[in-house]
């Protein structure tokens, strides 16, 4: 063991130490460092002693040396070649085997450090990709060389949690995020946002994703995420710019959001400061299509009254995480079937939820029948007596039918004339029809079963009523807010390769309107539109019906099909519809990343390490896989930096918080400092008040003769005096902490 002295310099005695040896390994043209094999750490040589005794390092020991060590697996005379004149350093009680599996060790031969490299690359993107911690890389290295005794890659593997946690921050993160910015810097972009709780940080997570075009296809990438408490408009507009910043706003095409008030306010700000620079203006073609069905929906079923929305959010509840409860339904069902969890914002997707619960409805109706008879025990709580009461309304099948009806179908706005509805007023009763309720509900009001029920026309009326009002509803609601309203959404069609096949003329027209709103919005020069309607002529007669008429939408993707045909021949036509892919319809891209935050997200961790995390997990499945991800020489390089970028990471934070103490610190003598002044500015006015009321007592005396007035003014002269005393010291202090503050 080395003694402790004013320097020490590395031994190499003790490699051969039979204990020492295991772990331990020189650092290269460095004798004041160690390296710990097991910790992968370079430490002072002064810290051997307690670095052997450290916890994590004795538990790393443990796992390491509990099984045959990595020696035995060694040929014994391919290591005694290697020994050279190390040998002559050895103490007679170290064993051969020891001595020469630490001078192999010790004597590697060139080794490919690219190999290396690339293994830690692979091991941090499937630390990303599965959604595991950082700290699933202890003993990692250790557990490689234990399984791959005679991998070079494998001895030289080094991947500790800290190590990976920085290649990822500041190695891949870096480079993965250049590397789009590459791709989006001279091109048109279009911006995605939303934002949603983080539960883990307690703040709101705004997500910004980019769409551009990457070669011959559209893509929607993530690119960052901005924290933030308050979500004003002001505050919105602001982490934007901040989140862009290094992006080029003129190239900015479309702003693709959700619908609430809050962010057509960031729009139309945003569109002010952007037509201010560059003269342009931001395409629109409404908020996300999806959220204006859903809120639609969820406004009409409100208008019928029948709280279908509670019935099933209740039912979900009854039997969530009561396993009592559950034994009690299954025991009386037939199926063995429960409620699904019904989503509020969701209702056009809940259509399993509401044929699960006309599935288990009869089971249900027995249930309650049950508890009711005491036959099963009471749950005793609003979810159970919410359920009662739906399964007792003897018209919940039809009521529910109809919902179900409603969210199954596909469009109900999808026709010919969809731009001449708006026009209709939905309200006048000379365009109303008896109201279908559907097959399924129509079919129950003239079943036999029904009938028995002798419920009377006016209740059937009623839910007729109601759900025409829900129609009408639905459709208000979706005229007012759909991308319908604007003229560039309802012009992109003339893109549908089957339309255009069908309808050759009228997709001629739609074009020359999709072409006056890039006009309009300063995107495109009106000149050159004309010779963009000639190529579009001639690209419907040149290419074959056939060919249009073979594009699946389902199945092939509308930007690669028209790029193959449109690029090369008709460059001025695909200048404009180039544009008109890239826009955005909808926020599904940028939903289903919540979904992947979720599993991100872990305790107590750094905004800075999410971000790199999702960075990083975004590529992957752009890529298609780990195994897909092309890892370049730039890659390594940038990972080979991460640990000085960390450094000077490290050392700016550092930086920073000592110039947030010193600036604390000053604050509090600024404070100190002001507090003593209003302190001597009370002290001055408690002695002039004072003062005045020694000269008025006294004046008393002298005119009354009473000396109870003289007592009272000699009184407050003594205090006065203390107070002016007091004055003399806060003075003094004052005087000293200006001159300390000065200095």
């Amino acid at each position: 063991m080395p003694k402790t002295s004013k320097k020490t310099y590395f031994d190499e005695l003790w490699l051969k130490d039979e204990r020492l040896g295991q772990w331990l390994q020189q650092v290269p043209k460095d004798r004041t460092c160690f390296r710990c094999k097991l910790c992968s750490k370079v430490l002072s040589v002064e810290a051997i002693k307690s670095h052997e005794s450290n916890a994590k390092h004795r538990g790393l020991a443990a796992v390491a040396f509990a099984a045959a060590p990595i020696q035995s697996f060694l040929q014994p005379s391919t290591l005694s070649s290697a020994l050279g004149e190390s040998q002559s350093h050895a103490s007679s009680s170290t064993t051969e085997l020891s001595i020469t599996a630490t001078s192999a060790a010790s004597n590697l031969g060139v080794f490919n450090d690219d190999a290396r490299t690339r293994a830690e690359i692979l091991w941090v993107l499937k630390i990303i990709d599965s959604n595991y911690s950082f700290n699933s890389s202890e003993c990692v290295p250790l557990l490689l060389q234990s399984m791959f005794p005679d991998s070079e890659v494998a001895k030289n593997f080094s991947c500790s949690e800290s190590k990976a946690r920085y290649m990822a921050t500041f190695g891949l993160a870096p480079y993965l995020l250049e590397l789009l910015m590459d791709k989006v810097k001279d091109d048109c972009f279009v911006l995605l946002f939303d934002e949603s709780l983080n539960i883990k940080v307690q703040q709101k997570q705004l997500d910004i994703y980019l769409r551009f075009w990457n070669g011959n296809e559209v893509q929607s990438r993530y690119f960052t995420s901005i924290f933030m408490g308050h979500a004003r408009a002001v505050d919105i507009e602001e982490d934007l710019k901040k989140g862009i910043e290094s992006l080029q706003k003129a190239n900015l095409l479309q702003l693709s959001m959700d619908g609430p008030n809050v962010n057509w306010k960031v729009f139309e700000d945003l569109q002010s400061e952007i037509q201010l620079e560059n003269g342009k203006n931001l395409l629109n073609v409404g908020s996300c299509g999806l959220h204006v069905i859903h809120g639609a929906f969820r406004s009409a079923m409100s208008e019928t009254g029948w709280d279908i929305e509670t019935l099933l959010t209740s039912a979900y509840r009854l039997f969530k995480d009561s396993p009592a409860r559950r034994e009690d339904f299954s025991s009386i069902s037939t199926n063995h079937l429960f409620p699904l969890k019904f989503v509020v914002h969701r209702w056009v997707e809940n259509v399993r939820v509401l044929e699960r619960f006309l599935e288990v409805l009869p089971d249900l109706r027995k249930y309650t029948l049950f508890v009711m008879e005491k036959k099963l025990s009471d749950p005793h709580n609003k979810s159970f007596d919410t359920v009662k009461g739906g399964c007792q309304d003897l018209l919940a099948e039809p009521k529910l039918n109809f919902a179900l009806t409603l969210a199954k179908q596909q469009s109900l706005l999808h026709n010919s004339k969809r731009t001449q509805l708006s026009k209709v007023d939905l309200r006048d009763r000379s365009h109303h029809k008896q109201v279908d309720l559907g097959f399924s509900a129509e079919m129950y009001l003239q079943s036999a079963e029904f009938r028995k029920m002798k419920i009377s026309d006016k209740d059937v009326l009623g839910i007729r009523i109601s759900a025409k009002a829900a129609l009408i509803t639905f459709t208000e609601k979706v005229l007012e807010k759909s991308p319908m309203r604007y003229p560039l959404a309802r012009s992109i069609s003339c893109l549908d390769p089957h339309f255009i096949a069908q309808s050759p003329d009228a997709c001629k027209t739609m074009l020359t309107r999709m072409l006056k709103s890039l006009v309009d919005a300063k995107r495109l020069q009106g000149s050159v539109c004309d010779e963009i309607l000639q190529q579009f002529e001639h690209f419907m007669r040149s290419v074959l019906s056939s060919e249009l008429l073979q594009f699946k939408p389902g199945q092939d993707r509308l930007d690669i099909f028209l790029h193959d045909k449109m690029c090369t021949p008709y460059p001025k036509l695909w200048m404009a519809v180039r544009m008109a892919l890239l826009l955005s319809h909808g926020q599904a891209t940028i939903e289903r990343g919540f979904s992947v935050n979720k599993k991100v997200v872990i305790e107590n961790q750094q905004t800075k390490n999410l971000i790199a995390r999702r960075l990083i997990k975004d590529h992957i499945i752009q890529a298609g896989g780990i195994l897909q991800v092309s890892i370049t020489k730039q890659m390594m390089i940038s990972v080979r930096s991460a640990r000085s970028r960390y450094s000077q990471y490290l050392a700016d934070k550092k930086e920073c918080e000592v110039k947030e103490r010193a600036h604390m610190k000053r604050k509090a003598e600024l404070d100190a400092i002001e507090e003593l002044r209003m302190k001597t500015k009370r002290l001055k006015s408690d002695i002039d008040a004072l003062h005045i009321s020694v000269k008025k007592y006294a004046e008393k005396c002298e005119t009354t003769g009473d000396l109870t007035y003289i007592a009272k003014s000699n009184s407050l002269r003594r205090t006065a005096d203390e107070k002016e005393e007091e004055l003399k010291k806060v003075n003094e202090e004052l005087d000293a902490k200006i001159e300390k503050y000065k200095q």
